[in-house]
């Protein structure tokens, strides 16, 4: 298994979920960088997609790699 986190974004806005990876890396002010790079390092950046079971209603999510990802 590969190490990455899930960013929370928030200020009202909605958007999809991705995982990003590597550890998080924070700035001088202690927000998280995440813009794609940190420090001049390209981050793999995957979309998440979550799958709903129609019987149970259990939910599973992936991060599957495309091949524009």
């Amino acid at each position: 298994m590969d190490e990455g986190f899930i960013p929370d974004r928030g200020l009202g806005a909605q958007q999809l979920s991705d995982w990003v990876a590597g550890k998080p890396e924070y700035g001088v002010f202690g927000s998280l960088i995440l813009a794609g790079y940190v420090f001049g390092e390209k981050k793999t950046v995957i979309p998440i997609s979550t799958f709903r079971c129609p019987n149970c209603g259990f939910l599973k999510s992936y991060a599957l790699k495309t091949s524009d990802s």
